[in-house]
């Protein structure tokens, strides 16, 4: 993903030499919340029961830091990339399993620690400016059509059993070191609808829709009936829905600073869960639904070229 940026973003720099286009690089400093949820069914057609075993990581506080590109051409071309890391600093994680149907008769969950892990945004689009041009005051639209990967991969430690209707033994458990993995690839439209009121201030409104291909992987490290460390993946199709607010000040011809807002939300249809177990055998049911939402706040300090 690195190396894809890398060559990305020397190609739009060869692309803003050539054509004198007006380019704009800058890092993205923020902070970010997130939650994670996926349930599965106790079998294929959604049944026995339609909810059997529900995973939530919610209140994921996220500390990013990033890297990114704009340019527009003498022609109105418009080219735009990101790559944000993120360090997982707090977070809490819920698993709950269910004997009935619609999170009926709860007989196990346990509230465990999601205070680690990390998280990997890429993103790039290429788009058309209609209106003004370049970064010149006034009111421009930009539709575009890009490609993004997002990732999570998110832990599950400090165990604490809060249910246990089979053995009644309830309270800490040691060695609980879990991991689930949530990759989200796709093609995206958007549209920004940018005004530049003056030679300092800008604001800019953003809209995407994505299509999503969606994988998960787990290690469900204290299951000795899994296989390790790979216990279940799971496979489904989405959509996500991105909104952005930024505004700009601008001290100088060659220096800007942005703040901006983002609210993602993202959605599975039904898909697969596929667990391996230790002794060899497969097993596929269905999964439900995976959820993810993500609000963030981003101060970027801005060059312009």
């Amino acid at each position: 993903m690195k190396n894809t940026f890398v060559a990305l973003l020397l190609s739009v720099t060869a692309i803003s030499i050539s054509s004198q286009a007006q380019a704009e690089y800058g890092v993205s400093i923020g902070a970010r919340s997130d939650m994670l949820q996926w349930s599965i069914a106790g079998n294929l057609s959604g049944q026995s029961p339609n909810i059997l075993s529900e995973l939530t990581w919610d209140n994921l506080q996220v500390v990013t830091l990033g890297i990114f590109f704009k340019t527009v051409d003498a022609q109105s071309w418009y080219y735009e990339a990101y790559f944000d890391y993120g360090q997982i600093i707090a977070g809490d994680n819920q698993d709950s399993d269910y004997n009935s149907d619609n999170r009926q008769d709860e007989f196990s969950r346990s509230n465990n620690n999601a205070d680690s892990g990390s998280t990997q945004d890429f993103s790039f689009a290429l788009g058309y400016q209609f209106g003004a041009q370049g970064f010149q005051s006034g009111v421009s639209i930009t539709p575009m059509l890009g490609y993004s990967r997002h990732v999570q991969e998110l832990e599950m430690t400090d165990g604490y059993q809060t249910i246990n209707t089979r053995t009644g033994i309830t309270g800490s458990f040691a060695g609980l070191n879990s991991r689930y993995d949530s990759e989200w690839d796709g093609p995206w439209l958007g549209v920004n609808l940018q005004y530049e009121g003056s030679d300092t201030f800008k604001i800019l409104l953003g809209y995407e829709y994505h299509i999503a291909s969606f994988y998960g992987e787990a290690d469900w490290n204290l299951r000795t009936d899994f296989q390790h460390p790979v216990s279940f993946t799971h496979y489904a199709d989405g959509i996500g829905h991105v909104v952005k607010l930024s505004i700009r000040y601008k001290p100088s011809e060659k220096f800007a600073f942005d703040i901006e807002a983002k609210k993602s939300d993202w959605e599975t249809d039904p898909g697969i869960d596929r667990t391996f177990f230790a002794n060899g055998a497969i097993a596929d049911t269905r999964l439900n639904v995976v959820k993810w939402e993500s609000s963030s706040i981003m101060f970027k300090p801005t060059f312009i070229f």
